[in-house]
């Protein structure tokens, strides 16, 4: 109950006294600690000086030794905590695209400066959506660069961009809250979150989920045989030793010593679909398995068409453009 009207406080004091553009008209200094009591901190002083005025007015020695010792104790978690992020710097950040059922991972590489180990360092990451990314308890050796790696929450498909990175700490009673704005020159600004790959999708089925779907299977220039391998969803079946497959009972596919193959799935996703989130769930699963096989496939939208390719980079082309992609 008290948690929520401390919110519902906050929201109607920033919003009457516009603290937000304060915020952000005031001129922050990089890898300067700034500081500001937290809400028990702010309790802790408001007891400690009532118990001054009323020991002072009876003239209590028992509460003023309880007054003083409570302000000793708001003064010493101040220093601490300002001390436990001087010397901290962000040197890289870097968000990794992904998907959207999955958490998101961010990697840091943060420098203590000082001679004391810092510990519970925490990162946050507001994105342009507003949307917030934490990297919480972070300890950091003395005199040493450390690298971090930690999972966040889900988001929706989409592209996000960094607002601004903040460090900060309220090591180690909770009293104050100290944070710092670290020069961002070394970090990644943007990243994707592509659509879940699910849905019933296997390639030798995906004409059930794409009326547009063409498996289109080519051999020419055939060489000389040299041997065979396994044969995998998405090859021509021109390509199949039946006579092995009868020996065997397994599908082996023939290697040639010179062979051009043009073994491509087109994946097409049109405006007349009712649910379009689905479509692109698929189609996302359907890319993956292409590129986890190296087939050949191409992304084709209502306003947008990719060339026939296969890599890591034609893979990452089209994902992101399904990400982008608005309904």
């Amino acid at each position: 109950m008290l948690n929520m009207l401390w919110k519902k406080f906050k929201r109607q004091f920033w919003k009457k006294l516009k603290f937000h553009k304060i915020v952000s008209k005031f001129p922050w200094k990089p890898n300067k600690v700034y500081m500001l009591p937290t809400r028990n901190g702010v309790i802790l002083f408001g007891a400690a000086t009532i118990l001054l005025i009323v020991g002072l007015t009876y003239a209590n020695n028992l509460i003023l030794f309880n007054a003083i010792g409570l302000l000793l104790l708001f003064s010493f978690s101040s220093i601490i905590t300002h001390f436990n992020l001087v010397g901290v710097s962000l040197l890289s950040l870097e968000i990794d695209s992904g998907h959207a059922d999955l958490p998101v991972i961010a990697k840091v590489i943060l420098q203590n400066k000082t001679v004391r180990t810092q510990q519970n360092v925490c990162v946050k990451i507001v994105l342009d959506s507003g949307a917030t990314l934490m990297l919480s308890d972070l300890t950091i050796p003395a005199d040493e660069t450390n690298h971090y790696r930690q999972m966040t929450q889900v988001l929706k498909r989409g592209q996000y961009k960094l607002s601004k990175i903040i460090l900060q700490t309220n090591f180690p009673l909770g009293i104050f809250y100290a944070w710092s704005y670290p020069v961002e020159d070394h970090c990644a600004h943007a990243f994707y979150v592509y659509p879940e790959a699910k849905g019933d999708c296997r390639l030798e089925e995906c004409q059930r989920h794409f009326p547009h779907l063409l498996n289109a299977g080519q051999l020419v220039d055939i060489d000389e045989f040299l041997y065979h391998e396994e044969f995998i969803a998405g090859m021509p079946f021109a390509r199949v030793d039946w006579k092995a497959y009868a020996k065997r009972g397994k599908l082996l596919s023939k290697k040639f010593s010179y062979e051009q193959i043009f073994n491509g799935y087109e994946v097409t996703i049109s405006l007349e679909e009712k649910d379009i989130e689905k479509s692109l769930q698929r189609a996302s699963k359907l890319i993956g398995l292409c590129h986890r096989y190296k087939l050949w496939w191409r992304l084709v939208l209502p306003h947008y068409k990719t060339e026939f390719d296969v890599g890591i980079v034609h893979y990452q082309k089209c994902m992101k453009e399904l990400a982008c992609y608005e309904v």
